[in-house]
């Protein structure tokens, strides 16, 4: 691995669990009833490009969560 991919999978990860916590501490607090389809886009991009990295299972879990919940 090199560290340029290294670093790109640290930058991902870390912009994936941001608004991943984002949307789903929003929405446990009633903020938020759905996902704007382009922040779920947004999402669904960087998430897709972290996982063909072989990214970690957290982000997953993380994605798989915020997918739960409706997109308008």
């Amino acid at each position: 691995d090199s560290a340029e991919r290294k670093m790109l999978l640290a930058l991902a990860h870390d912009r994936i669990y941001y608004l991943c916590g984002q949307f789903l501490s929003e929405q446990a607090a009633g903020i938020r009833d759905h996902v704007d389809a382009d922040e779920y886009h947004n999402l669904q991009i960087l998430y897709d490009s972290y996982a063909n990295l072989g990214g970690n299972g957290t982000c997953k879990r993380l994605f798989t969560e915020v997918s739960k919940i409706p997109v308008q």
